[in-house]
């Protein structure tokens, strides 16, 4: 039987700034001092899990199924898993349990941040590496959904997770990875590459 890998993405109730009013004055530094306490804070609206090219969702009250899911799965892959959707996670289940994952997983952001000292977003790659990005504004979920547009909030997440794996994809297969690099000190923005810290070594 072949592995199986989990792609995986999930939206929240709430944003850092509905938990935390200082969130929008805090420096960069004081963001990521307090993000793991909050992401605590900001409960799961929709769960997606992506396996075998079908995306299944799981909704706050399947929280507990959805941990068990990705506990079954050989690896797991997503984006900027280990500092948000994890913590996040962490409400639902003591942390030694949510740092099980940690073995087995790809997080692309984590490991692109360490070859490149950028945090390069989903949609920054998805645009440069298949020529199409995300689908919606993801500061808009939370209202999306309590406001009840939960389908549109759920087409959403498929298009993150089925765009998870296609940049996992792409960078096993072609090798390398176009991403943008911004110096907003120098006022400097250009497009660089980098060798898919994820795709096994080439001999």
């Amino acid at each position: 039987m072949e592995p199986s890998t989990a792609f995986f993405d999930l939206e929240t109730r709430n944003l850092f700034e509905d938990v935390e009013p200082m969130w929008n004055t805090m420096s960069w530094s004081e963001r990521d001092a307090n993000q793991r306490r909050l992401c605590a804070k900001l409960g799961i609206a929709v769960a997606g899990v992506g396996i075998g090219g079908k995306v299944e969702f799981f909704e706050e009250e399947d929280a507990g199924l959805l941990i068990g899911t990705l506990l079954a799965a050989d690896r797991i892959v997503g984006h900027n898993v280990f500092a948000f959707d994890y913590p996040v996670l962490t409400k639902y289940a003591p942390e030694e349990r949510i740092a099980r994952f940690g073995p087995k997983t790809v997080d692309t952001l984590k490991l692109l941040h360490q070859a490149t000292t950028v945090r390069i977003g989903l949609d920054d790659l998805a645009k440069l590496n298949l020529g199409k990005g995300k689908t919606d504004d993801p500061k808009m979920v939370p209202t999306l959904w309590r406001r009840g547009e939960r389908e549109r909030v759920k087409a959403y997440l498929k298009s993150d997770v089925e765009l998870t794996q296609a940049i996992y994809e792409y960078g096993i297969t072609k090798g390398r990875l176009k991403y943008t690099f911004r110096d907003r000190r120098a006022g400097l923005a250009e497009v660089r590459e980098v060798a898919c810290p994820w795709a096994p070594a080439r001999g």
